[in-house]
């Protein structure tokens, strides 16, 4: 299992968030020796064309999860669920880092805390 999860959630056209919060948060040890795991949190869009776009980042990057919700700020309690079930039920993760695309997480101090609870 991973010491933790950490969920970032995010909209289908914040790409360029993602991107920047991969190059900087896959460059901590945390996630290079396996501790954490980042994986983005992602309503499903209502556009086609973003759709596919996701698609298409979720093969490339293999770090998109897409939540059966709907897209919107009345379902982020819904999408926080389905994050917290994808680290249960599919990826084991004994603790779960909510967090947002705009929010920049110091996954080796998170982890680092976490090792001494």
């Amino acid at each position: 299992f991973f010491l933790a999860g950490i969920g970032v959630l995010s909209k289908a056209d914040h790409t360029s968030q993602r991107q920047l919060l991969r190059e900087v948060i896959k460059q901590y040890e945390a996630l290079k020796d396996g501790r954490a795991l980042l994986r983005f949190f992602i309503a499903q869009p209502t556009d086609e064309k973003e759709r596919k776009m996701l698609e298409e980042e979720k093969r490339e990057y293999s770090d998109v999860v897409l939540v059966q919700v709907p897209e919107g700020y009345a379902n982020v309690p819904e999408q926080t669920v389905g994050m917290m079930r994808h680290f249960t039920d599919v990826e084991s993760c004994r603790f779960i880092v909510k967090t947002d695309d705009d929010v920049l997480v110091r996954a080796d101090r998170i982890c680092e805390w976490l090792d001494g609870m």
